[in-house]
């Protein structure tokens, strides 16, 4: 693998970003983390169970059936904790996102966030079973609450608890194209799409009704007329956004129209009510000004990308995300990794002091056995290293410092990897290859012959 570089911003990123000069990155390597994995929305690790994870499936094949199941990484063992029936099955509908409860050690409960048979999204909560904390209790379910959907499509679903333990929920404009109805401006029409909600889960404001969650007290709209629950809008569809686990900003990255994909970036010091701009804008461009306004004031994004830039791939959704802050690869802490779906690149990008740095970590993470196509999302394992969820493959994948001849990926170089050498001797692109040459040959056993004893960061 080669080292990671800043990329040229001139066909990449708006003008008023900048690039960090000299930063490069060390030599990279991804490796599979967790196999067989069936349309990969979420990897969590469990709270309390060391080396456990959750593993949030959309849905199985074409059935209505999503699922949560619980990874034992040492043993490689997968346990259901948890079946939810009768999910839409039309695109990109299903189980969407989840979400565990801060106080998780203690209270067991997990939220999800998923579209159901009629094409409403649902946020609904779930215990662990008192007798096994293995599975969930299914009679659990406790309805947060419903949003009703205008399509298939800009579902959204991504939602997690920030810093203040309130949890945050991303929704779509709805999937009209477009956004017609210029439902990310509408502050009032009680359908809350095309923003970002902060809720309560652990009150309830509406004892008597379906909504089973408060209002917290400084959301910017609280006590007046417009919908309550919102904290940010003018998004079109957020897929996945994350918190920095250090500072505390949050990262969003909004789905694009019809030219660009966009990041926008929220301090933690904010105090909510921002406007990011869709559909009156996409990207830093007008897009329908004529249902906009004059003089409305929009966060611009701190970093954009065109669809058709000259000389790059097509790119079409951009997919984040999570903030760096693991401890193995120091060059990347601050980060907010990203991807776009289309292309399959993946890049990182770090917004400070009003400035915006960019690296593109494509090259150094293909190989010869590596299928980053249809990337969905992105996590944590437990020492905050970063995972790539790649649908194409069904595999999710970790990035980790390369050594080359250390091939075993345990730190040193010994007979592990001489044993993997052997096994896979001869054979094109298998366990082995040291020099990504995509071949088990002579150069890899001199490799780890002349490297033989010596640690690997």
């Amino acid at each position: 693998m080669k080292s990671g570089s800043v990329v040229s911003l001139s066909l990449l990123i708006g003008a008023t970003s900048m690039v960090g000069a000299g930063t490069t990155l060390p030599a990279l390597d991804v490796v599979p983390f967790v196999t067989e994995v069936s349309r990969g929305v979420e990897i969590i690790p469990i709270p309390g169970m060391s080396g456990k994870y959750f593993l949030a499936e959309q849905r199985l094949g074409s059935s209505d059936t999503a699922r949560i199941r619980i990874w034992d990484r040492e043993t490689n063992v997968r346990t259901l904790f948890l079946e939810i029936e009768n999910v839409s099955i039309q695109g990109p509908q299903g189980l969407l996102s989840m979400a565990v409860d801060p106080d998780y050690v203690n209270n067991g409960y997990v939220y999800v966030n998923y579209t159901d048979f009629a094409g409403t999204s649902r946020i609904v909560r779930y215990a662990r079973s008192a007798g096994d904390p293995m599975v969930a209790d299914p009679a659990s379910a406790y309805y947060i609450r419903y949003i009703a959907q205008l399509g298939p499509t800009h579902n959204v679903g991504w939602m997690d608890f920030g810093p203040d333990g309130f949890l945050y929920i991303g929704t779509g404009d709805g999937g009209n194209g477009g956004d017609l109805p210029n439902n990310a401006q509408n502050l009032s029409n009680g359908m809350l799409l095309g923003k970002i909600l902060r809720i309560d889960v652990h009150g309830d404001d509406f004892p008597a009704g379906a909504l089973n969650y408060a209002i917290p007290a400084d959301n910017p709209f609280a006590g007046t007329s417009m919908d309550q629950e919102i904290w940010a809008y003018g998004f079109r569809h957020p897929w996945r956004c994350a918190f920095d686990s250090l500072t505390g900003d949050l990262y969003i990255a909004d789905v694009g129209d019809a030219t660009y994909e966009e990041i926008n970036f929220q301090p933690a010091s904010s105090t909510g009510g921002e406007n990011y701009g869709w559909h009156c804008m996409e990207a830093n461009t007008p897009s329908h000004p004529a249902d906009c306004l004059p003089g409305t004031d929009f966060v611009d994004p701190v970093h954009f990308y065109e669809h058709f830039a000259p000389g790059q791939p097509f790119r079409c959704s951009i997919i984040g995300g999570e903030v760096y802050r693991g401890s193995a690869i120091p060059a990347l802490d601050g980060f907010f990794l990203f991807a776009d779906y289309c292309s399959g690149e993946i890049f990182a990008a770090r917004f400070d002091a009003g400035r915006t740095d960019i690296l593109n970590l494509t090259e150094d993470l293909q190989g010869c056995d590596i299928d980053l196509t249809a990337i969905t999302g992105f996590g944590l394992d437990e020492d905050g290293e970063v995972l790539i969820l790649a649908r194409g493959s069904g595999i999710i994948y970790k990035i980790i410092p390369a050594c080359g001849p250390d091939v075993s990926h345990d730190g040193v170089v010994d007979f592990k990897d001489l044993n993997l050498l052997l096994d896979n001797w001869g054979l094109e692109g298998g366990l082995g290859d040291s020099n990504g040459d995509c071949s088990v040959d002579f150069a890899d056993l001199n490799a780890i012959l002349e490297t033989w004893g010596t640690s690997c960061p």
